[in-house]
């Protein structure tokens, strides 16, 4: 007889003043996409296969859609309620693949110039930055937190 294994349930406070900026952001970002695929400092990396690089690109443009739409329920009436988002293993992969997607497009759209390691560390001044790019990188922290969080919850112990 299977046993069945309790799904594990992600809930995460979040400070609404704070984050509506930012999906305000997003969601200007991901209606202007393309589609999108990766920015050229990736598909120009030699240390990539080609191939592999196209093929990752094209799901991303396959599930991209469905995947962004999954991060933006996660930001509903519970959320304006309470401030909370809350997530389970079923939604997890989706957000994981919407925020790498919006953290690919962030870069090439406003932080092309800022070398990968700086915003890796998360350690950028705001200072001489334009409104656009202070919105793409408070963004681009905001999505690589999410990521953390939730690969840490889902992560077996």
């Amino acid at each position: 007889m299977p046993t069945w294994k309790k799904m594990k349930k992600i809930e995460v406070k979040l400070h609404r003043s704070l984050v509506a900026p930012l999906l305000d952001y997003l969601r200007e970002l991901a209606a202007n996409s393309k589609g999108g695929g990766f920015p050229p400092q990736v598909k120009e990396n030699q240390n990539l296969d080609p191939e592999m690089v196209e093929m990752w690109e094209q799901e991303l443009r396959n599930l991209g859609g469905d995947d962004r739409k999954q991060f933006f329920q996660l930001f509903d009436g519970r959320f304006i309620e309470s401030g909370t988002i809350h997530l389970d293993e079923q939604q997890a992969s989706a957000v994981l693949r919407a925020t790498a997607w919006f953290r690919l497009q962030i870069r090439e759209k406003d932080l092309g110039e800022v070398p990968e390691e700086i915003l890796e560390q998360g350690d950028l001044s705001l200072k001489g930055m334009s409104e656009n790019e202070q919105k793409g990188y408070s963004a681009f922290v905001f999505l690589a937190a999410l990521q953390e969080l939730i690969l840490e919850h889902l992560e077996p112990r």
